[in-house]
């Protein structure tokens, strides 16, 4: 399981991106800020099975591989809550996306983790 998301771009930011090297890392933690919602439900899609609840995002890391794609690292909390037992507990969590700043389109497209799911068991 991987999971994508689009994230449109205005071309004021296209264009600090491409001109302005310094700016970059600060451009991008501010977008992905504003998209945090959407970044949100990729992460709960990672925890979807185990019913975990995902919250206080925290954005680091942010290294560009070349000039419009690279990496981050979120940091993050997962809480999860047993009903029946009245447990309630925090577990802390991290993962990295990759992600390419697409000058054509304006976007910023956004690569979770590839998670392999496990294939069904065989008699």
């Amino acid at each position: 399981m991987q999971e994508r998301r689009a994230i449109d771009l205005s071309g004021e930011v296209c264009n600090a991106i491409r001109h302005d090297a310094g700016a970059k890392q600060n451009l991008l933690i501010a977008k992905l800020k504003e998209q945090e919602s959407s970044i949100l439900e990729m992460l709960v899609s990672y925890h979807y099975e185990s019913r975990g609840q995902v919250s206080d995002l925290l954005f680091e890391d942010v290294t560009f591989h070349d000039p419009f794609s690279g990496t981050f690292k979120i940091n993050y909390k997962v809480n999860y809550f047993v009903g029946c037992s009245d447990i309630n507990f925090d577990e802390k969590a991290s993962m990295t996306f990759y992600f390419k700043v697409d000058m054509a389109s304006h976007t910023l497209e956004l690569l979770g983790e590839n998670i392999p799911e496990r294939g069904p068991d065989e008699f």
